[in-house]
């Protein structure tokens, strides 16, 4: 109980830290005035965000205001192949600023939209369709940075940085030329710097991202090879166990159990936290392939927890025979299988809502609350049902063999001092407990056998859990 709630104040800390980060980075929102500053070396930079379609968002913003943007606008619209007959005279704040320049005082807002104003007079932000074209899963193009150039370099800038960002994939290619290495972990961005001389022009930028098909078959037979090996491994065990358990159903237990575990659990624990690079391949790829919205959304959904949790149930339905024939399990197949889906429900939905609550909280308090209230209905609901069908409850064992059997165990293997069992009915609050000791192994493996021996060899009607 104790772990129980460190591990509960642990997690509302992180919660809490994570909700006070957010918050300061809007309030640290950013501040236009920091790029006014005078340079000895005039810039301009030209910001372009592609998507999967080959389209892009860009921005280019200057140093300081021109006198005239019609040179640069028209050169900006030959280097993107965008008209720009319909080109907003000054960029569009998005609905994010807009709510959070709502919650600043008169003055304080007053403030932001003068330097604001200022700012857009040196920029210009469009929407452009046709930058690259798409062929199957490849968005590819090349920017003819010539006009843009020759243009900036009339107006006396005197060096370009270039920003491309793209949506994560597996496969990238760009010109080597002028761009700037970013570190390991920044992916889905190409930095150029490039200097307007006016001895030369800047040179054309190939860029090339996408998925390929062997980048898909790759990530594809990963998971085929993830799903089918743990089957494998349980299979073979299963044979085993099944005929060392007319000899030593309790050694044969242990066994297969010890492989069950790390065939079920381990994969989901692995695929979840690891992937071995396909999940995070198979999420970039739909993700790429349809767009951003509440299908692709359950698709990744799906994707980050459908092949874990078919491995395990599938391993759970292929062990149906060992607890059939080694734990005396009299429940049918359907009903065996029922209740460890219900059992994974009740651990594991209320968790993936509550963490979904959370990432949802800054778009809609509201929902994040709705899905807080799903997480823990879905514990109660599925923790109901879940006895409803076993109809086994926690008992008292006060008296009867089994439990005199368990005591003259516990102190056969650790001694009167050995751990795990405390007579609280007979000493209260403050019973007798036995404390831990180096033949918990032992102890562990006396109390199945007891438990065993008082069901008559799993035949009977007392059902143990000690796994």
């Amino acid at each position: 109980m104790i772990f129980s709630k460190r591990c509960v104040l642990a997690l509302l800390g992180v919660i809490v830290c994570v909700f006070s980060l957010r918050c300061v980075a809007q309030n640290s929102a950013y501040d236009p005035d920091d790029y006014d500053d005078e340079d000895s070396v005039r810039y301009a930079y030209l910001s372009l965000r592609f998507d999967s379609d080959g389209a892009a968002d860009a921005n280019l913003t200057l140093d300081r205001k021109p006198e005239s943007w019609g040179s640069v606008r028209s050169a900006l619209s030959e280097t993107l192949r965008c008209p720009a007959a319909n080109w907003p005279s000054l960029p569009t704040a998005d609905r994010s600023t807009d709510a959070w320049v709502s919650r600043l005082s008169p003055e304080e807002r007053k403030r932001y939209l003068q330097r604001t104003t200022t700012y857009d007079q040196r920029r210009v932000k469009v929407r452009c369709d046709s930058i690259l074209s798409r062929r199957r899963w490849v968005a590819e193009g090349t920017l003819d940075l010539t006009p843009l150039g020759e243009a900036l370099k009339q107006i006396g800038i005197q060096q370009l940085t270039l920003t491309i960002d793209h949506p994560d994939v597996d496969f990238e290619q760009s010109s080597p030329e002028n761009l700037y290495k970013e570190p390991s972990w920044v992916k889905a961005r190409l930095n150029y710097e490039i200097s307007l001389s006016a001895a030369t022009n800047p040179p054309p930028i190939h860029i090339a991202y996408g998925f390929r098909n062997t980048d898909l078959y790759r990530s594809l037979g990963i998971l085929l090879g993830f799903i089918v090996s743990p089957i494998l491994l349980l299979l073979w065990m299963r044979r085993s166990a099944l005929s060392i358990g007319k000899m030593d159903p309790v050694a044969a237990w242990f066994s297969y159990f010890r492989v069950l575990n790390w065939s079920s659990n381990g994969a989901v624990l692995l695929w979840m936290v690891s992937g071995l690079g396909a999940r995070q391949s198979l999420q970039h790829w739909l993700r790429f392939t349809a767009g951003v919205s509440w299908k692709s959304s359950l698709g990744e959904f799906l994707i980050a927890l459908g092949p874990a949790w078919l491995v395990y149930f599938i391993c759970i339905d292929l062990s149906y025979p060992v607890f059939a024939q080694l734990r005396g399990d009299s429940s049918r197949r359907a009903e065996f299988l029922l209740q460890h889906i219900l059992t994974v429900g009740a651990q594991v939905l209320p968790l993936v809502l509550f963490f979904t609550g959370i990432e949802i909280w800054n778009y809609s308090a509201r929902l994040a609350v709705l899905v807080f209230a799903m997480a823990y209905l879905t514990r109660i609901g599925c923790l109901r049902w879940q006895v409803k069908i076993t109809q086994m409850l926690p008992q008292p064992l006060t008296t009867g063999e089994l439990r005199d059997r368990v005591f003259a165990l516990a102190r056969k293997a650790g001694g009167e001092n050995s751990a795990g069992i405390c007579d609280a009915r007979r000493q209260g609050r403050d019973g007798e407990c036995l404390r831990s000791s180096e033949q918990h192994g032992d102890l562990h493996r006396l109390l199945v056998a007891a438990a065993y021996e008082a069901g008559g060899g799993c035949g009977g009607g007392a059902r143990t859990h000690a796994s």
